[in-house]
């Protein structure tokens, strides 16, 4: 070779090798960015967004009753939703949920007549929705009136009731639950929003609305922020307007306590009606919003009885999921992750809570274990399809990644022997 096409020769070889480190970084960096897995974005990894809504959560204890002492344990509407980082993306809503133990009952049942050589006889419990993606991202139960939905990323759930307020009853009750998990910047959220409106207890109290709310969200970097807030107007007691505080029982517009609360107090303790705000509760993974607390004492047919109503019920979480994701599990007064209403007071007294009853809180509160809840087996959802998509696009991109080392292997050994040859 002559000395003139050496230096041609050495501007080929560093054309090559620019061009070379150039693919062979946009191969890795493509390798690192695969998309269409959820967990991709490693701030999802190990987390799921929990959220879940009740209108009202109804409790009846009657001592002695036959079966059992709890006669009533419901929640109308009731909304509940999950989306983790392992692939659950799950969505019900029911109006009402009477509780697990009825909503199981049918195919409890129907195992035993099947053992026994019958045929399922039972129907499922009708008036709930349930969606779980990618087997069944929709459904729609009560009328319309219960909805839930799934994509697999996001789901959302929600459930309304009308009817005309009575003595005693709501008038208007809704629940409406939301988890997403965005993948591409690694952000979680956990979203409830439960309203009652109208109600009214033994024509002696009366709440023209309440609203209760709880968020919690996770942002990319391990932010996380919680809030909830509860709102609750035009209550009157034997027509006797008054605002339901964290302090008690206010005069409408006034600072300062009733100095005279025999006008509240008297109505209140002949129907056996006590009034308490549950103030809103953080723990490490979530917050549950406050609610009003209505509870009513007394006899019917010999028979006593507690008649528990707490009114808004909101709840959001972010927990970890170190194995299979939980499910999401209804939860009443006394549900994992949420507080139970406290023992009843005296008839007649308004209990103010420990701590104010609404607003917003983004402060980390005194820490709880983090609820248990149980997992059923596992169900990939983001899902097999995106799970393949994922590892095939990874695995062709080895192959270009490989078959360019070996390329700039053979270069190497060329031009080395090359060199050799014009310095011998």
């Amino acid at each position: 070779m002559t000395s003139s096409e050496r230096p041609r020769r050495r501007g080929s070889h560093r054309a090559f090798w620019i061009g070379y480190v150039a693919i062979l970084s946009g191969a890795v960096a493509a390798l690192v960015q695969v998309p269409g897995s959820s967990v991709a974005h490693a701030a999802l990894e190990n987390f799921s967004a929990v959220a879940s809504a009740d209108g009202v959560q109804d409790s009846l204890v009657a001592p002695n009753a036959p079966l059992s002492d709890t006669v009533v344990d419901s929640r109308a509407p009731s909304a509940q939703t999950e989306v983790d980082a392992l692939g659950n993306s799950i969505a019900f809503s029911a109006l009402p949920y009477p509780g697990d133990t009825v909503v199981a009952a049918p195919g409890l049942v129907n195992s035993v007549i099947v053992t026994n050589g019958g045929p399922d006889a039972v129907p499922d419990y009708p008036l709930i929705a349930n969606a779980r993606f990618p087997s069944k991202t929709d459904d729609s139960q009560c009328g319309g009136d219960c909805v839930a939905h799934t994509t697999a990323s996001q789901a959302t759930a929600s459930a309304n009731a009308g009817a005309p307020a009575a003595s005693t009853g709501v008038g208007h009750l809704a629940a409406a639950a939301k988890s997403a998990a965005d993948e591409s910047t690694g952000e979680l959220a956990a979203e409830a929003d439960a309203a009652a409106d109208v109600v009214n207890i033994a024509g002696v109290l009366s709440i023209g609305s309440v609203h209760a709310t709880a968020s919690v969200t996770r942002d990319a970097n391990g932010h996380v922020t919680k809030k909830s807030s509860l709102a609750v107007e035009q209550a009157t007691v034997a027509g006797v307007a008054v605002e339901i505080t964290d302090k008690g029982v206010q005069a409408a517009g006034q600072q300062q306590p009733l100095p005279d609360l025999s006008p509240v107090t008297k109505p209140l303790q002949s129907a056996g009606i006590t009034v308490e705000l549950l103030a809103p509760h953080q723990t490490k993974t979530g917050i549950t919003s406050g609610s009003v607390i209505i509870t009513v004492t007394g006899t019917a047919h010999g028979q006593k009885f507690t008649h528990t109503y707490t009114v808004g019920h909101a709840r959001a979480e972010l927990v970890a999921t170190n194995a299979a994701a939980p499910a999401p599990v209804p939860t009443g007064t006394s549900g994992a992750g949420t507080p139970a209403a406290p023992s009843a007071p005296q008839p007649g007294a308004v209990v103010p809570a420990p701590q104010p009853g609404s607003g917003n809180s983004t402060t980390t509160a005194p820490s709880e274990p983090a609820p248990q809840v149980a997992a059923p087996q596992a169900t990939p959802v983001f899902g097999d399809a995106a799970f393949a998509k994922m590892w095939t696009g990874r695995f062709y991109l080895l192959l270009v990644i490989a078959a360019l080392v070996i390329l700039g292997a053979a270069r190497l050994i060329t031009t080395f022997a090359v060199r050799r040859t014009w310095t011998s």
